[in-house]
């Protein structure tokens, strides 16, 4: 089973889109950048899915991070914003970007998510 981290400091959305995705995945979670770049020291992940905006950083700053040591899990950013800079730079870095509007949000994750490795 393909092991996916979900990053987002709101824990109840966390929460709700890890048991959206169980049965797909094995569910890795983080509340922060720390946190997900503790995780993704010690847990080789498949994909990484992670808010925009954080408390303690980005998820540009979790995507920057892997880019620059030569990581190249597949990556979704997710956000509320669907027209912002930190959108096109993700795209940039080759990221995946998924409106969290969107009516069909957790399948274009599962499908993004599918298609690595």
């Amino acid at each position: 089973m393909k092991r996916i981290l979900l990053v987002d400091d709101f824990t109840d959305f966390l929460k709700i889109l890890a048991q959206a995705l169980e049965r797909d995945f094995e569910v890795h979670t983080a509340t922060g950048v720390s946190e997900a770049m503790a995780i993704i020291g010690e847990i080789e992940m498949d994909s990484i899915c992670s808010d925009l905006e954080m408390k303690d950083g980005t998820g540009l700053d979790i995507l920057d991070s892997l880019r620059k040591n030569h990581i190249e899990i597949p990556f979704i950013l997710m956000s509320g914003k669907d027209d912002c800079f930190e959108i096109k730079i993700a795209k940039c870095y080759g990221a995946v970007f998924i409106s969290k509007t969107s009516s069909d949000f957790l399948t274009q994750i599962k499908n993004n998510c599918d298609r690595s490795n």
